[in-house]
């Protein structure tokens, strides 16, 4: 959902408003996790007040209890069909783990088998629960996605900036069994992000990780913090995080934060995420079905390095209310999509 974001550019922003404090980035910058920084009791100071949607039904949870409640399975690409699975229950601590972690390879090379070698996975390389794009989903009942509330954890990360000292960020990371972004955004695991930008270790921009769009800041004044909090939005279903509660248009479908459900006081629940038991899980966090938007994502791990953190470029005008759709926007939604649990297993 985060994975492949596309630029909005509105038509009359202002070059004042493409700043959110320090002058137009030149490139965006990628930067990875650094778990030996960053401070407990800060990341928990600047964590933001998210306020989910009213009619919110698809609630936060703890990550380590979803895993705990799923299957892990080795995907095939949709070419072969997938056997059962590789571990269920499953141990979180393996599914992270350097020395012991899952493995999946169907036909030991060497061996005889009836399956087809073409399938990937068959009669390859061992692959490893830790390897990136190395094969594996977690795989949750479906009476999982109702989530558990406002006590699940939020994960967070810190981040140096590559060339400047005095900037740095926390990164705060939201999970949700399941996204329900109707009708081209479903699947299972949902992971949400916005990051506090610092400067001489004083916040001063939030980054939103928007659906459909780039990164962009938002100035922290402008955020109404509460006791040094920010408040963040969160849509409804699809859990987008944005600095307002106006409706926002999605790839033509309509996103709806808004006032008026349940506060979720993200500083009584923080974690660093490298502290998690499955810190160290490539994989994907929901079956896939090989449809865009419709695959379960990756999470945060280690290397994982996320682009636009520290950007310059104001949300601004990105933010209104829509009064009209886009101009590209089909008059019929198709359907029949898939329900994004997997088929046939």
């Amino acid at each position: 959902m985060l994975g492949r974001m596309r630029v909005m550019v509105g038509v009359a922003v202002s070059l004042s408003a493409a700043l959110v404090a320090c002058g137009p980035e030149k490139e965006k910058e990628w930067t990875g996790a650094e778990p030996s920084k960053g401070s407990a009791a800060e990341a928990a100071r600047f964590a933001p007040l998210v306020r989910l949607a009213k009619g919110e039904s698809l609630l936060p949870m703890d990550a380590t209890r979803f895993i705990g409640r799923s299957a892990l399975r080795f995907d095939h690409e949709g070419f072969c069909r997938d056997e059962g699975p590789v571990a269920d229950p499953i141990d979180p601590r393996r599914l992270g783990s350097k020395d012991n972690p899952y493995k999946h390879a169907d036909v030991e090379p060497g061996k005889s088998s009836s399956k087809p070698v073409s399938c990937p996975g068959h009669g390859d390389k061992w692959h490893t629960s830790t390897e990136a794009d190395g094969g594996f989903y977690l795989d949750p009942p479906k009476e999982v996605r109702k989530g558990e509330g406002t006590d699940a954890p939020v994960y967070w990360e810190y981040h140096n900036h590559k060339t400047d000292p005095k900037r740095a960020a926390y990164v705060y990371w939201f999970f949700y069994a399941y996204n329900n972004l109707t009708p081209g955004n479903r699947h299972e695991g949902d992971w949400e992000r916005v990051a506090v930008q610092l400067r001489d270790g004083k916040p001063e921009a939030v980054t939103f990780a928007k659906h459909g769009k780039d990164t962009c800041g938002v100035k922290w004044s402008d955020l109404d913090p509460r006791d040094g909090h920010p408040t963040v939005y969160s849509a409804r279903g699809s859990h987008g995080s944005y600095p307002t509660d106006k409706n926002q248009w999605v790839n033509g479908t309509l996103d709806r934060p808004s006032k008026g459900g349940a506060e979720w006081h993200t500083w009584d629940h923080v974690r660093p995420v490298d502290g998690e038991p499955w810190w160290g899980y490539a994989g994907w966090w929901g079956s896939q079905q090989h449809v865009s938007g419709f695959n379960g994502p990756m999470g945060p791990r280690p290397g994982r390095l996320l682009s636009g953190i520290f950007t310059n470029d104001s949300c601004g005008g990105g933010d209104k209310a829509p009064t009209d759709p886009p101009k590209d926007q089909p008059t019929n939604q198709p359907t029949g999509q898939p329900t994004g649990q997997p088929t046939g297993q």
